[in-house]
C-alpha cells in the first residue's frame, strides 16, 4: 500500500522484533533485563555492578537483582572491588558466554533474514536513513 503511513510500517516492525525476541528469550530462560545484562557484557570482561546498570540503561537497585538472578543461573561471576569492598565486579562464566553466543546467533539469524533481499549498497543507505529518522525524533 503505497498510502501506507511510516509508523505504522515501524509498528509492523516492531511487533516482529518482539516477537523475535520473545522466542529468544524463551529459548534461553531468560527475563528481558536478564537477555540486556548478559548481552552488554563482552567476554573476559569484568565491570563493576554499577556500570553494567548504566550500560543496561537501568538503576543500580534493579541492575543488583537482575545481576542476582544471572548470578543464580550460573552466567555470571561476582567478586568485590580491590578498590571498594562495597563494590561488586562481574564477568561471564563459561555457561554465560555460551548463551551469549547463542543469543547472537539468534540475533543475526533474525537480521538475515530481514535484509536478505535487500542489495548492501541499498541496506548502508536504509540505515543512514533509518538513523536520521531516529535523531528527528
Amino acid at each position: 500500500m503505497d498510502d501506507e503511513k511510516l509508523l505504522s510500517i515501524f509498528s509492523s516492525l516492531i511487533e516482529r522484533y518482539s516477537d523475535a525476541k520473545d522466542n529468544i528469550r524463551k529459548d534461553t530462560g531468560l527475563t528481558t533485563a536478564e537477555l540486556k545484562g548478559l548481552m552488554n557484557l563482552e567476554i573476559d570482561e569484568e565491570i563493576s555492578c554499577q556500570d553494567l546498570s548504566v550500560r543496561m540503561n537501568i538503576s543500580v537497585s534493579r541492575g543488583s537483582r537482575v545481576i542476582e538472578k544471572l548470578f543464580k543461573k550460573g552466567f555470571l561471576e561476582r567478586t568485590t572491588s580491590p578498590t571498594d569492598r562495597r563494590c561488586k565486579n562481574v564477568w561471564l562464566t563459561n555457561s554465560g558466554a555460551q548463551v551469549q553466543k547463542r543469543i547472537e546467533a539468534q540475533i543475526q539469524e533474525c537480521e538475515a533474514r530481514l535484509v536478505a533481499n535487500i542489495p548492501a549498497s541499498r541496506l548502508a543507505q536504509l540505515k543512514i536513513d533509518l538513523k536520521n529518522l531516529l535523531h528527528k525524533f
